[in-house]
């Protein structure tokens, strides 16, 4: 592959990640937007704790292992006699900690699920969405951008390069 195919696969490519990004992030946007009209069901928390992940930095004196807690939800539901798990909580982030989580839901509650009737096995305990996030939308327009700007520098020398020719 030529030089110039290459700058041109290059922008091409850039273009195409950030529609997909921007895609993805449409589609999640709207998934949370439905939600709030999907049906509920009666189900259960079956997990409901709290688990630790540490990553060390440093060597030695200066070693530190940092733990980072993290809250494991699951529920299962039933529907149509089929019976389903989950772990998804939300379609935004919370502003809860780790802990409030885990007490918010305790292993055996009983809880309202909202499922995709479409898609059963796609449930979420709080509906909805606290808002849009911007920043898939800007990392796709900045690839966009970087791809149509490369297109367009590739364009400008393949037609300088036509020019000096006799």
């Amino acid at each position: 592959m030529g030089a110039e195919k290459e700058k041109s696969a290059g922008a091409i490519i850039f273009i195409a990640v950030g529609i997909m990004i921007a895609l993805f992030a449409y589609s999640a946007h709207k998934t949370s937007v439905e939600s709030k009209t999907w049906p509920t069901v009666n189900g259960n928390i079956i997990r409901s704790e709290i688990e630790q992940h540490g990553s060390t930095t440093g060597e030695g004196p200066d070693k530190k292992t940092p733990a980072h807690e993290y809250a494991k939800i699951a529920y299962q539901y039933t529907i149509d006699g089929q019976r389903y798990e989950s772990t998804k909580i939300s379609f935004s982030s919370s502003s809860e900690n780790t802990r409030q989580i885990v007490s918010r839901y305790p292993k055996g509650k009983a809880i309202r699920v909202y499922y995709n009737p479409a898609k059963p096995t796609q449930a979420v305990l709080v509906p909805g969405n606290s808002g849009i996030n911007y920043v898939p939308y800007i990392f796709a327009g900045v690839l966009i951008l970087l791809g149509m700007g490369m297109g367009s520098m590739q364009r400008k020398q393949t037609m300088a390069l036509e020019n000096l020719q006799p």
